[in-house]
């Protein structure tokens, strides 16, 4: 695999400020990764619960946070499975927004 993309892993964190109201914030971490399609029998199973898997994304295991969005090529994701493939990789099957 080539690794050859720029993935942006996003972490999504809410807290409560000093009036107790909920507080979004954003923290991202850019990364190298290849893209694949998601196996034909995840798809399936994952559209009859109704979610739309799109693709899979493998990067180094070094780089895996514990994200809960991807962004690449300006379009986000929701990470839906992370998988380690091996002792190098992760794959993170993934949902567009």
């Amino acid at each position: 695999m080539r690794m050859d993309k720029i993935v942006k892993l996003r972490t999504l964190t809410v807290t409560s400020d000093s009036g107790g109201f909920p507080s979004k914030s954003v923290s991202t971490v850019e990364v190298y990764a290849d893209t694949k399609s998601v196996r034909q029998s995840e798809y399936y199973a994952a559209d009859a619960k109704g979610k739309r898997l799109e693709l899979v994304l493998v990067i180094n295991a070094d780089d895996w946070n514990g994200a809960t969005e991807a962004e690449l090529n300006g379009v986000i994701y929701t990470i839906e499975r992370a998988y380690q493939k091996g002792l190098g990789r992760v794959e993170l099957t993934c949902a567009r927004r």
